[in-house]
């Protein structure tokens, strides 16, 4: 039995598949999960060390999950905050780098997610004050880059192309950008003769 204090708090404590799953459920909801990546469901608080087969099979309910009051992301792009914009970019620079930690622990899907969730964190960006829109400017840049090398790494290099294109708009000598649009540009099968 595992518990999260809410479903957007996961930060990849458990396996992928359970995560991945669990961040959409409602109470009481049931679902099986079938996981063809083996390595995905690796997760020793559950038992499943190494797994060795082609197909696993998880069955999961919602028993249950607390309800945190901080209403610290919100269910639509256009709900309102109630945080004051420090208060949020705090909170985005937190989860970006939990998204950075899936990264680096090769759970590239789960960064992803953490990524855009950083976004929606900073909320209406058009909207804040202009002495942190340098800094958020350069945050949004970065978390583009990491989306870019996180949709490298998933081979979907249609979406790193798009990440790394929109870095390359407002910085056009950006080297990663460059380079990650390099490799996505090679992934789709545009070549340079």
């Amino acid at each position: 039995r595992l518990h999260w204090a809410k479903r957007d708090e996961l930060q990849g404590d458990v396996c992928d598949a359970i995560e991945g799953a669990a961040r959409s459920m409602k109470r009481h909801e049931q679902c099986l999960v079938t996981c063809k990546v083996p390595w995905k469901v690796q997760e020793p608080k559950l038992g499943l060390g190494k797994v060795n087969l082609p197909e696993v099979v998880l069955g999961l309910t919602m028993v249950s999950f607390s309800k945190v009051e901080d209403n610290t992301l919100p269910e639509t792009f256009q709900e309102q905050w109630e945080d004051t914009i420090e208060e949020r970019i705090e909170l985005a620079l937190n989860r970006k780098e939990v998204a950075s930690k899936l990264f680096k622990a090769k759970r590239f899907e789960m960064a992803l997610d953490a990524y855009n969730k950083v976004f929606l964190t900073l909320g209406r960006v058009d909207q804040m004050r202009e002495d942190l829109m340098e800094g958020i400017a350069d945050l949004i840049l970065t978390l583009e880059l990491n989306k870019a090398a996180c949709f490298l790494q998933l081979n979907d290099p249609s979406s790193a192309l798009a990440s790394a294109n929109k870095v390359l708009q407002a910085d056009c000598n950006n080297v990663k950008a460059l380079f990650r649009r390099a490799k996505a540009l090679h992934g789709v099968g545009h070549h340079i003769e």
